[in-house]
């Protein structure tokens, strides 16, 4: 599908423009070997860590995709063990329990780009009309907005086997909807070559929940596999635990809707559009 998208990268449309008339196109970077390694080891890892640890809107941003990215992990072992011990499902009944999460993420791209279209693209005309440069980044943030909401649904045991299977749905469509809109947002404020220093800070988080959570909710041993959390505490009070931490998450984007043009002035990475 990507072979079907437009170029999106400033330098290259103009490269290509500039061939097309038989201009002379931009200037390529001066920077080359050792310094171009050093670019790409400061862009990649030195300055990731350090946004991840200094700066709130990458902090925050980097906690939420991580936990939701998470408890996605956590759901390839909790969604067999409720559904082959509550429902007492076989093996691929349980792999089509997962079809409701597929449902979310596949709402969650319909949502995303209906609110880039319908919502978003009206703020960034209004700005040029008003003389601004561009859309405050804020108004990326309708997605995960609407996504908090998405992610704490859940399910008990004691109802019918098509309950959690349907809350994938809402938990999928939030969890998308919160990683797209978070991506689209922290590219809209640092800007190219500090917004990707912002995404790698936030796979380094994602990554490494997703490698820990596991750890402690799913025990692997040579003949078959134990939900952990899922059996100490139970299936609703595990996957209410997951919700009540949903909860509290929530307003992340809300506060960064409301407050974040004040926090990214005084980020030292924040680069305005002029």
């Amino acid at each position: 599908m990507v072979l079907f998208m437009k170029e999106t990268y400033k330098r290259i449309i103009l490269t290509k423009r500039a061939t097309k008339y038989g201009l002379e196109g931009p200037p390529k970077p001066p920077v080359k070997g050792l310094a171009l390694m050093k670019l790409m080891l400061t862009v990649t890892l030195f300055r990731p860590v350090s946004m991840l640890f200094t700066e709130p809107i990458v902090l925050l941003l980097s906690l939420y995709n991580s936990f939701t990215f998470s408890v996605l992990f956590t759901d390839f072992a909790a969604y067999p063990y409720t559904l082959s011990k509550v429902y007492h499902f076989n093996t691929w009944q349980n792999g089509l329990g997962f079809l409701g999460i597929l449902a979310g993420f596949m709402l969650a791209t319909s949502t995303a780009i209906l609110l880039d279209r319908r919502v978003f693209n009206r703020k960034w005309d209004k700005a040029l009309k008003d003389g601004k440069a561009a859309a405050a980044p804020e108004h990326r943030l309708y997605a995960a907005m609407l996504g908090s909401f998405g992610v704490p649904i859940g399910a008990r045991p004691t109802v019918h086997w098509i309950s959690p299977v349907l809350a994938g749905v809402p938990f999928g469509w939030g969890n998308a909807s919160i990683f797209i809109s978070s991506t689209l947002y922290l590219v809209d404020v640092y800007g190219p070559i500090n917004g990707a220093s912002a995404m790698a800070a936030n796979g380094l988080a994602r990554y490494t929940f997703g490698a820990v959570f596991p750890l402690f909710t799913f025990q692997a041993s040579a003949d078959h596999g134990t939900c952990k959390m899922f059996e100490r505490l139970g299936i609703a009070w595990a996957t209410s635990l997951l919700g009540f931490i949903s909860l509290a998450m929530l307003p992340i984007p809300w506060v960064f809707f409301k407050y974040g043009s004040k926090i990214r002035e005084r980020s030292a990475y924040y680069t305005p559009k002029v």
